[in-house]
């Protein structure tokens, strides 16, 4: 069983790229995607702790990720807001 972590950026596991640098993200910047390497934590089935690359208010691209290349502009469908950080 996972710990409980208070304050902890956790993203859906669909959203994570694993590539030979490492692992990426894309975020959704001034109408472009934004490469961005992460370190990651503990996992859950649905979810990945992000320990560094991500803030709090940033916007995560989890959908059709693997076209995406840096500076690429992009338009969102939906934007979903988390208002607390989740625990895992």
């Amino acid at each position: 069983m996972l710990s409980q972590i208070d304050d902890a950026i956790a993203i859906p596991t669909e959203a994570l790229i694993p590539e030979m640098e490492g692992e990426i993200v894309y975020v959704y910047k001034s109408g472009k995607a934004s490469r961005t390497l992460v370190t990651t934590g503990l996992r859950t089935a649905s979810e990945i702790q992000i320990i560094e690359g991500l803030n709090f208010g940033d916007t995560l691209i989890t959908t059709g990720i693997l076209q995406l290349r840096q500076s690429l502009p992009v338009v969102l469908d939906s934007v979903i807001k988390k208002g607390n950080p989740t625990n895992l």
